[in-house]
């Protein structure tokens, strides 16, 4: 959800993968989100679905986990320091009125891997590997928010209706 295939327009895009993005500039990007979306039936490229603004904030973490990892990088003392987004996927809760395709407990467990990182990591094949530095992360494996892989879609939803 948080990918940026849900923007389609091409500088829209490009903003949050600067180089030279801050958390200033991302702050920004949120800020015309904010200012844009209620303007009529015209979604300037921005994702036109009633979960548009919880897609943007997943968005906005997956690019802002991108900018802390890049300035602790630029501290050699500390690199002992990563910063990672967590996708839990599609998990059994209230806000899912009870439905999806985790429990909470399988959910929590790419938090509590990404919290136990060592210097070097198995990864979701068992082959070892150096941990992931700002990424987004699930099951043990990094995913590919820019280009969408492995985030959920939202024809991976199963309709629901709010009385039950």
């Amino acid at each position: 959800m948080g990918s940026l295939a849900l923007l389609t327009d091409k500088q829209l895009k490009e903003r949050p993968l600067d180089n030279a993005l801050t958390t200033d500039s991302l702050e920004k990007i949120m800020a015309d989100y904010v200012h844009f979306v209620p303007k009529e039936n015209d979604y300037g490229g921005y994702p036109a679905f009633g979960l548009g603004p919880y897609c943007m904030s997943k968005l906005a973490v997956n690019a802002l986990t991108r900018v802390l990892q890049r300035d602790f990088n630029q501290d050699k003392s500390r690199e002992d320091l990563s910063v990672n987004s967590c996708y839990p996927g599609y998990t059994v809760t209230g806000l899912t009125n009870q439905r999806g395709t985790h429990t909470a407990e399988e959910a929590a467990k790419t938090s509590v891997y990404l919290a136990l990182l060592g210097s070097r990591v198995q990864d979701a094949n068992g082959f070892e590997t150096d941990i992931p530095r700002g990424q987004l992360v699930r099951d043990r494996r990094v995913l590919d928010w820019v280009n969408s892989e492995g985030c959920m879609k939202f024809s991976d939803i199963p309709k629901f209706d709010a009385k039950t």
